[in-house]
This record gives C-alpha cells, structure tokens and sequence, in this order.
C-alpha cells in the first residue's frame, strides 16, 4: 500500500509543479514551440480547464469539485483494495490516483485546471492527464496479460495423523479405592 500512495504522491508533486511553471512562465494567449526542427508538432500553450471532460459542466465550478471528489475519493478505496489483492497494480493504479487528485488539486486551488503540453491535433492536456491515461492502459494490459505466478517446487509437508478420540473410563468417585468390590 506504501508503493500505491507513493507513487500518487509523486504524480501529485510533479503535476502540480509543472502546472505552476506553466502558469507562471509561459504567455497565456499564442502557443509556444518547443526549439527543436523535429518537433515542430509539439508545442507548450496554458489554457485553462474549467469544465470536465470535454468542458462538461465548465458552468459551475462547486458541481465540478465535488464530483472530482466524489470520484477520487471513490477511486482510492477502489484501488486500495484492489492493491492488496493484485500487487501488480500498484504503478498503474498510482498514476491514475495521482492524476485524479492532482487535478482536483488544481479545481479546488485555482477554480481550473492547467492544461499545457499540446501534442499534434490532441486536445490540450498536463502531467495528471497523461498519467491517468497511462495508468489506465497498464490496468487493461495487465488484466488481459496478468503476471504469472510460479508454482513452488517444494512437497508440501503431510498433515501429522489425527489421534483417534477414545473414550477414557470416568474417574473413581472421591475416597474410592480402586481395588475394592
């Protein structure tokens, strides 16, 4: 369970960094090529998110946080248990963790999130997007591909034979002697 919320935490850290370096350091309007003539479809622009998926309920910001919450919330007691049942699950179920709660990190502090990186013709996203869309591909291909357990080669130990129950004859009544009639 500590890998599970470390890594969370490490996403959160990282989302919110970036988020904020984002903020603070690029221009808000034109986007902003990255300096290299190979990636001339990569490109770093701020917008900001108000909405949830595909702006849905962009409208009202306290509906928008208490479903994140209600979300993430719902997600961390689903992926603890699951975490203890499926060890393999703890990366991918870290990230998707971490990206929930660095989003509803950003919704609860600034009212939106920072979205930043633009890829090609991909909508706009950020570090938590990223990371929940990566930790839910590792979940379907560990579920299609689970980890293979090896048998051990050690013979089990043979349980010791049950002692037979016998009834023992009852005690002599106090003060009787064993011998007499």
């Amino acid at each position: 369970m500590k890998r599970l919320w470390g890594i969370s935490l490490a996403v959160l850290i990282l989302d919110a960094l970036t988020k904020t370096l984002a903020w603070e350091g690029l221009p808000h309007s034109p986007s902003f090529p990255l300096h290299h003539p190979d990636w001339e479809w990569a490109r770093l622009v701020v917008v900001r998110n108000e909405g949830l998926i595909l702006g849905f309920l962009s409208g009202n910001k306290a509906l928008v946080i208490f479903v994140m919450a209600i979300a993430v919330h719902t997600l961390q007691r689903f992926l603890s248990d699951e975490g203890g049942k499926n060890p393999h699950l703890f990366l991918p179920a870290g990230l998707v963790l971490g990206g929930a709660m660095g989003n509803l990190l950003d919704r609860m502090v600034r009212g939106f999130v920072v979205d930043f990186i633009a890829l090609g013709d991909w909508p706009v996203f950020n570090v938590a997007d990223a990371a929940v869309v990566t930790g839910i591909v590792l979940m379907l291909l560990s579920s299609r591909h689970p980890p293979r357990i090896e048998p051990i080669n050690e013979p089990i130990p043979p349980h010791p034979p049950e002692e037979p129950i016998t009834k023992s004859p009852p005690p002599p009544p106090d003060g009787a002697n064993e011998g007499d009639p």
